[in-house]
């Protein structure tokens, strides 16, 4: 029996999201019989602790202004499960997500399967019958054992900043951490990262070398290299300077200072493909893209950052160091977040005036009650005075409380409440 969209999602939403799942080879196995052995001629696999979906965005938006038809498989997704799978900018529509979530659930038959695997599967099968010209995986978890690194050849390999998350599955060193994710690595593929930290520099090159690659297949971006020229409340406007690479007035349509290590590591990529795309059409592509959820402006004066772990939080800060104005900070967070150090740094910071805790997360929700004790607690140890910590029940609650005049507002903590906002705003259109 045919199940609708609405029954697909829920059937999906029901399979464990961390459950007993089938090997890589299994996976690919499974992928093999669901596209008759083909592939997508060019597969661009981005792995990363923060910025990953953001590279993938604009690597995407480039190739798409050359020209390029490209698929887009990422996550998580915030309010719409098919945000996961996109073509040319357009979601996967319901009548084909249902067609090849059928496919799927034929061909694994009572193999296990978790959450993401299901939807990497059904993308993969998506996919190969559209046959893009490029088709963009970002990693779910990790890198060497996501569903995505199934994926046999590759044609670029890109990893974004290191940092600490997911530290019960991924390790708890940096080091262990960068080589789960440097686990992407192909021989023969170029590799595209960013040096941030010298301990994940090292395992990421020597992860390159144990591939059979050397120094020549990398392509490394320094920070050093970025240069911002130009910011205002819509945009920021930059320079790429490198030993691969000279680019000028870079102008990206947000306000985040850390995109511009993403949209570099993008630009680095795509002149690894050797696609001889000119400069002028990577600095419309960039200028075009769109990602939701990170430092978006959703109205005025009001921004939504997906940041949830200390790295992203510390870039999230960076930036709202430079608004001027009175600040005010909307904040939830989950419960195996690291939320003592993400909350030290905030207060630290001492970049806000006021900070409203709200909850989110559902099962892994924290009780906003402590966590504003945290926040005060942090304040007295700080010896800062003046920071009013309140709380409020939701994301709706959150919203009526944006309307506090003369206050910049930055919501931030978790991708959850991201989702949460945005859902709220779709119900008071």
């Amino acid at each position: 029996m045919m199940l609708s969209y609405e029954e697909c999602v829920e059937y999906i939403n029901n399979i464990p999201k961390y459950a007993k799942c089938v090997s890589l080879e299994d996976t690919n196995k499974i992928m093999n019989m669901l596209t008759g052995g083909k592939s997508v001629p060019k597969i661009i696999h981005v792995a990363g602790t923060n910025g990953k979906g953001s590279v993938c965005a604009y690597l995407a938006s480039i190739l798409r202004k050359a020209g390029k038809s490209v698929g887009v498989f990422t996550s998580p997704h915030l309010v719409d499960m098919r945000e996961r799978i996109s073509l040319d900018s357009e979601l996967i529509s319901k009548e084909e997500f249902v067609e090849h979530f059928h496919k799927v659930k034929d061909a694994i038959e009572n193999k296990p399967i978790n959450y993401f695997t299901y939807l990497f599967l059904l993308a993969m099968s998506y996919y190969c019958q559209e046959n893009p010209d490029y088709l963009i995986l970002e990693t779910g978890l990790g890198g060497r054992l996501d569903a995505t690194n199934s994926v046999k050849d590759k044609c670029l390999t890109v990893i974004s900043e290191i940092g600490f998350d997911h530290m019960q599955v991924l390790g708890d060193t940096i080091e262990k951490i960068a080589g789960e994710k440097a686990g992407i690595v192909r021989k023969d593929t170029p590799l595209v990262f960013i040096n941030k930290r010298k301990e994940a520099a090292d395992v990421i090159l020597a992860a390159n070398e144990e591939a059979g690659n050397t120094i020549d297949n990398c392509f490394i971006l320094n920070y050093k290299d970025i240069h911002i020229s130009e910011e205002s409340a819509d945009y920021l406007t930059y320079c790429l300077d490198n030993n691969y690479v000279h680019i000028d007035n870079i102008r990206l349509n947000t306000v985040a200072r850390y995109q511009c290590e993403n949209a570099s590591l993008a630009i680095m990529g795509i002149k690894a493909l050797n696609e001889n795309i000119s400069d002028e059409t990577i600095r419309e592509g960039l200028e075009a893209m769109h990602w939701p959820g990170r430092m978006e402006k959703i109205a005025e004066d009001i921004y939504i950052d997906g940041a949830h772990n200390e790295d992203g939080i510390q870039a999230m800060l960076d930036t709202v160091s430079h608004m001027e104005g009175k600040k005010k900070l909307i904040f939830a967070v989950v419960s195996d977040k690291d939320y003592e150090v993400m909350i030290r740094s905030i207060v630290g910071s001492q970049a806000f005036d006021q900070v409203m805790v709200t909850t989110t997360g559902q099962d892994r929700k924290t009780d906003a009650d402590m966590i504003k004790n945290i926040f005060v607690k942090e304040a007295k140890d700080a010896g800062i005075d003046g920071l009013k910590v309140t709380t409020c029940k939701g994301a709706k609650e959150a919203l009526e409380s944006m309307k506090e005049e003369g206050y910049k507002v930055i919501i931030t903590g978790s991708l959850y409440l991201v989702a949460d906002i945005k859902r709220a705003l779709q119900r008071a259109l």
